[in-house]
C-alpha cells in the first residue's frame, strides 16, 4: 500500500510538472497601450494582454519596459511590467 502512494504521488508530480509552461522576459519599447482594454503592443509588433488587475505605473507610448509574460495559447498574458525608461 505504502508503496502503491509513493507511485501515485510521483505520477502526479511528472504530471503537473510537465504541464507546467516556462515564464518568457521581453525588453522592448511601448508602440500601444489601452488600460480599459488591457492591451499593450511593443515597438515589435507583438501584442500582450495586461491582466484584469494591472495597476498603472504610468506606462505612456515611447517608454521602455521589461515584461515576464507566458503564454496561454495564442495569447501572451503580462505576469509583471516594470517601466525601464520613460
Amino acid at each position: 500500500m505504502r508503496t502503491l502512494f509513493i507511485t501515485a504521488a510521483a505520477a502526479a508530480l511528472l504530471s503537473t510538472s510537465a504541464m507546467a509552461f516556462p515564464l518568457h522576459s521581453t525588453q522592448g519599447t511601448v508602440e500601444y497601450f489601452d488600460l480599459s482594454t488591457g492591451a499593450l503592443r511593443l515597438s515589435d509588433g507583438i501584442n500582450y494582454t495586461l491582466p484584469d488587475n494591472f495597476q498603472d505605473p504610468g506606462l505612456v507610448d515611447g517608454a521602455m519596459v521589461k515584461l515576464i509574460w507566458d503564454a496561454q495559447g495564442q495569447q501572451h498574458m503580462v505576469q509583471s511590467l516594470a517601466i525601464e525608461r520613460l
